[in-house]
């Protein structure tokens, strides 16, 4: 008889029957060409296992496959064959059996969620036909295949998971914010069948309701910051709490206070020290840290509050930018919970203290020469490169040949360079710092008065960064008659 025989899946309803010629043709090893074979092949269905035999059409002697057609899933069948030569038909072959199964459909309910911070979370259930045509029969499945990629097609993967046997994982170290797609198929005897594919961005848990509120707007300003959130993960004793600040504020001098949350339990605040500040965080920044020192375990959707006192302000007004808050593990390498885009509230200016504006004649038409004077604030110096605009007052003739002069309180000269734009004399310090609280003089030369009685208007007084930021200023000081 016929020997080797072998059967595998084509399409959705036949066998390929492959097998080896006898051994023995009836006149020795292979030495009587061969008619034909005939296949028989037994079918059992259903649950009452019920059987039936076809003979199936004979093929020629020379071919070693054949395809049997009329399959129908999860029916077993058992094929033999036996090769007929001019003597006749000879004995069957050993059967051979194999149920029929096509591939299995996609995983039902494929589901993927953010877990903790850049891990997601895959869950699925067994598919609707895993090859047989009855509905999950999750005997069928050997195990699950699951990859990760970066990319719809999956030509960049970045996680391959070939044998899952379970209908759930976690996977973790993902990339921020970089959209990833996750598949899975059941693997059968047939092999992997259909995918299931779903969409996430890798993120971190948010934390909820979070604020930031200074205790004083004005550039310069010392004192206490108010930082409060809820957490979406669970705070552990020894956990730490990162604090990423704008450019511009001063955080040496920090010190941490746990009030109104006494729950919070003892800590401690660090400035730029050389600890991990979480994901896509440089350690560089101006970065805070708050180190709990084996307080109460905080659930997920603790409410914290603290306060960070002795924080200087941002020396110039404006928006300086966000604040990032992240919670870590006590190594710093694994960050909890994070709010990367927090509003840093808006930074006004001083007022600039002790003005005096007065002028060398009041005489209407006449030249004269305007003196001013004022205190920088308690607050903020000013800055090596920062520059004092002085806008004169509307009725205030700046005339082509004007002279501007500015000292510092002990009269010294402020190393500047001036210039004039419309009705602004600007001043800027190529010098030393001037320090805070220090009186600054400005003598304007080469101005006339006015044709006609009444006030000059009012004088502006503005201390900037280099960029044009505000740092101090007055505005609308009323001049002389």
């Amino acid at each position: 008889p016929p020997s080797n025989l072998s059967l595998v899946v084509v399409g959705l309803s036949a066998f390929n029957l492959t097998l080896e010629p006898p051994a023995e043709t009836g006149l020795g090893n292979n030495t009587w060409p061969l008619a034909e074979y005939q296949t028989v092949v037994g079918e059992v269905c259903g649950a009452d296992g019920k059987s039936s035999e076809t003979l199936v059409s004979s093929f020629p002697q020379s071919g070693r496959s054949l395809l049997v057609p009329g399959m129908r899933k999860g029916c077993t069948y058992t094929l033999r064959v036996r090769a007929r030569n001019e003597a006749g038909w000879g004995n069957f072959s050993s059967a051979v059996s194999r149920m029929f199964l096509v591939k299995s459909t996609a995983p039902l309910g494929f589901n993927v969620s953010n877990g903790v911070a850049l891990e997601i979370l895959l869950s699925w259930e067994t598919p609707l036909d895993a090859g047989d045509g009855r509905i999950r029969t999750e005997s069928l499945v050997l195990h699950y295949f699951v990859e990760i990629a970066t990319d719809q097609q999956f030509k960049n993967v970045v996680r391959s998971y070939g044998i899952v046997n379970s209908k759930s994982m976690a996977v973790q170290g993902l990339e921020y914010g970089v959209g990833t797609f996750c598949r899975v198929a059941a693997v059968t005897v047939e092999g992997s069948g259909v995918f299931s594919v779903r969409f996430v961005i890798p993120s971190f848990p948010n934390l909820l309701q979070t604020s930031v509120f200074l205790g004083s707007n004005l550039t310069g300003a010392k004192g206490p910051i108010f930082i409060s959130f809820k957490t979406s993960s669970k705070l552990g004793p020894r956990d730490v709490i990162s604090i990423t600040f704008p450019i511009g504020f001063g955080t040496s001098d920090a010190i941490f206070d746990s009030r109104p949350t006494s729950s919070f339990g003892p800590a401690r605040a660090e400035s730029q020290v050389p600890f991990p500040c979480g994901y896509n965080c440089n350690t560089s920044s101006l970065n805070v840290f708050v180190f709990r020192e084996d307080g109460p375990i905080l659930d997920k959707g603790s409410f914290v509050s603290f306060q960070l006192l002795q924080v200087v302000n941002s020396g110039w007004a404006g928006n300086p930018g966000i604040f990032q808050i992240r919670t870590l593990t006590p190594e710093g390498n694994v960050t909890i919970d994070a709010d990367l885009s927090i509003p840093c509230p808006v930074i006004v200016p001083g007022l600039l203290l002790d003005t005096n504006f007065s002028l060398a004649s009041y005489v209407t038409g006449e030249s004269t020469t305007a003196i001013v004077s004022f205190s920088l604030s308690e607050r903020n110096p000013f800055p090596n490169e920062g520059i004092i605009t002085v806008a004169l007052p509307e009725y205030l003739i700046l005339l082509p040949n004007f002279q501007a002069v500015i000292r510092a309180s002990d009269f010294s000269s402020i190393s500047t360079q001036n210039f004039a734009t419309g009705r602004n004399i600007s001043f800027q310090n190529q010098g030393n710092e001037v320090a805070k609280g220090s009186l600054i003089r400005v003598v304007i030369s080469g101005l006339r008065n006015r044709n006609t009685q009444g006030n000059t208007g009012p004088l502006s007084i503005r201390i900037l960064s280099l960029k044009g930021a505000v740092i101090d200023q007055l505005l609308d000081f009323e001049g002389p008659l």
